[in-house]
C-alpha cells in the first residue's frame, strides 16, 4: 500500500515538474517565450512603444477629465497586446492563416480605438453622478489616435516586407544578445529530463530475481 502511494506521489511530482518546465520553455511558447527572439523584431519594438505611449495618453486624458472609469483602457490594451504578440509569433512560427487573422484583428481593433479616441477629443457635456458637467478639450486623445494609426501602419508594412530579410535581421539581434545560446542550453536540459533513462543490466537482473 505504501509502495503504491509512494509511486503515485513520485509520478505526480514528476508530471508537475515537467509541466512547469513546459510552461517556462525558452522559445516562442511559454512565459519566457514572451520575450524570446521574436520579441526583438524591430516592428514589434516600435509598435509596443507606440501603443504603450497611446495607452498612457488615453488614461491620463481620462483622469484629467475626472472619469470614474479611467482604468477601463487597461483591458483594451491588454487584448491588443495579445493579438500583437500573436501576430509576431505566427509570423515566425505559425501558419499563414493565423498570421493574417491576428494581423486583421489587431489592425481593425487599433483603428476602431483610434476613431473612438478621436471622437473624445473635443469638449462636451457628460453625465456624472452629480449631474451634467462640461469637460474641456483633451488633445491627448488626438495624439493617442495618431499613435494607433502609426502602430497599425508599422505592422502592416512589416507584413508586406520580405520575410527572409526580417528573419535574418532578427537572427542577428539574437546572436548579439546571446539568446540563441541560452535557448540551446535550456532545450538540452528539457530533452535530457524527458529522455528515458538507461537501465543497467545488473539492475534488471536484480529486479527479475
Amino acid at each position: 500500500m505504501d509502495d503504491s502511494s509512494n509511486k503515485s506521489d513520485s509520478k505526480l511530482t514528476e508530471l508537475t515538474q515537467r509541466g512547469f518546465k513546459s510552461i517556462l520553455t525558452v522559445g516562442p511558447r511559454g512565459i519566457r517565450g514572451l520575450f524570446g527572439w521574436t520579441f526583438f523584431d524591430p516592428a514589434n519594438l516600435v509598435t509596443i512603444t507606440f501603443m504603450g505611449t497611446a495607452a498612457l495618453l488615453a488614461i491620463l486624458s481620462m483622469r484629467e477629465r475626472g472619469a470614474a472609469d479611467w482604468y477601463m483602457p487597461f483591458g483594451l490594451y491588454v487584448a491588443l497586446a495579445a493579438f500583437l504578440r500573436g501576430y509576431f509569433f505566427s509570423y515566425y512560427h505559425g501558419s499563414s492563416i493565423s498570421r493574417v487573422t491576428t494581423l486583421l484583428v489587431f489592425i481593425l481593433g487599433t483603428l476602431a480605438t483610434a476613431a473612438l479616441w478621436e471622437e473624445r477629443v473635443s469638449a462636451r457635456e457628460v453625465l456624472r453622478a452629480g449631474g451634467v458637467f462640461t469637460v474641456s478639450e483633451a488633445p491627448g486623445f488626438h495624439f493617442a489616435a495618431l499613435l494607433h494609426i502609426a502602430a497599425s501602419s508599422a505592422v502592416f508594412i512589416h507584413f508586406l516586407l520580405p520575410r527572409h530579410w526580417l528573419i535574418k535581421m532578427t537572427d542577428q539581434v539574437v546572436e548579439t544578445t546571446g539568446l540563441d545560446r541560452s535557448l540551446e542550453k535550456e532545450s538540452a536540459k528539457i530533452l535530457e529530463t524527458r529522455s528515458p533513462k538507461a537501465v543497467r543490466p545488473d539492475t534488471q537482473d536484480d529486479a527479475q530475481s
